[in-house]
């Protein structure tokens, strides 16, 4: 498994000594967290994980090409098997072994209402599934448009025509709302709309996204990364921005354009969240207050592959919304690892 290549040269040495527990929750100073997965195909894939020190890197990646800076549970290995010693000192690497916690099983809803806040639009709406029938109504104003879709149980999602008598503003073809579920790691769970343009017409990826407010608690906690960079759609500038998370430092920069503002801060793990000021040079339209950016995972009920990030903002001060009314969600479009191989 991880660091076989180094079981490959040195086989007839080759130890496999499982320790009485985790040896690598946290570095000795002067190093830090790599992983290896070798077959992310495997339904059984393991991720092992283990400190070096950072000068010797590139001497451990010649005998383990898929070595990497980082950790497991960035990549959703996060239950812990066993602890294994691979090779014979001095060529020896001791190693956590994780892998992919069991998923609880998810279907869509046959019955769902709830109030979201819309990204784009700032304002929110009520959403009612009820078997194959999905309703939008407007929620919190004087606008009484109505809408109704075919919900497909299969995909989880409807197309939208939201061109309707009352309905302001409505797109100029229809869309794809799709259902997804997004996860932090304060075990919360809250719904959420994902819309895009089938037909191509409008901007490719996600366009907006609706958020339930208000949320359950669940037993599957969002793990927290400590080395991560992927490039994010911002749902309410509709611009890119690029984060980048290194042990405890967040790096947010914009992408896409030429803007060359930089903000950074400081994630705290346990929420998994960072206190952002965006009032920074050559940044156009800081808010007036800091931001709370917490990273969620969001999968879709019925395709658990698809697992994607978000950032979610809010005010803590209650300036310009209940401090947990979320303002904006920048959902991610490409990721990229931490070696700069980019993965869409």
């Amino acid at each position: 498994m991880s660091f076989h290549c180094v079981a490959l040269l040195l086989s007839a040495l080759r130890l496999l000594a499982s320790a009485s527990g985790p040896c690598c929750q946290a570095c000795d100073s002067g190093k830090e967290k790599y992983y290896s997965i070798p077959d992310t195909t495997d339904p059984n894939a393991e991720c092992g994980e283990c400190c070096l020190q950072p000068s010797r890197y590139s001497f451990w990646k010649l005998f383990e090409p898929k070595l990497l800076k980082g950790d497991c549970a960035s990549l959703g290995y996060t239950q812990y098997k066993s602890t294994e010693t691979d090779g014979f000192p001095p060529l020896a690497v001791t190693n956590d072994r994780y892998v992919k916690a069991a998923s609880p099983a998810q279907v869509c809803p046959e019955k769902l209402e709830a109030i979201y806040a819309d990204m784009h639009d700032g304002d929110k709406k009520q959403i009612t599934i009820s078997g194959k029938s999905l309703t939008i109504k407007p929620s919190g104003s004087n606008q009484t448009w109505v809408v109704n879709a075919n919900f497909n149980v299969e995909s989880c999602s409807a197309i939208v025509d939201f061109n309707v008598p009352g309905k302001p503003g409505p797109p100029p073809v229809n869309l794809t709302a799709t259902l997804w579920y997004s996860y932090s790691s304060q075990n919360e769970r809250k719904s959420e709309y994902e819309f895009t343009d089938p037909t191509g017409t409008l901007p490719a990826g996600p366009l907006n996204r609706w958020i339930e407010l208000g949320h359950e608690t669940t037993a599957t906690p969002s793990p927290c990364p400590t080395a991560w960079k992927a490039v994010y759609s911002d749902m309410h500038d509709g611009d890119m921005k690029e984060i980048t998370i290194s042990g405890t430092s967040l790096t947010i920069k914009p992408s896409g354009n030429n803007q060359t503002w930089v903000v950074k801060s400081q994630v705290d793990p346990k929420s998994c969240s960072a206190a952002i000021d965006f009032n920074v040079p050559g940044k156009p339209g800081p808010p007036p207050v800091n931001l709370t950016a917490a990273l969620l995972t969001t999968i879709v009920p019925k395709d658990q592959a698809m697992r994607i990030t978000e950032f979610e903002f809010t005010d803590p001060s209650g300036t310009l919304a209940a401090a947990d009314f979320p303002l904006n969600h920048w959902v991610e479009i490409k990721k990229e690892h931490v070696d700069g191989t980019m993965v869409v």
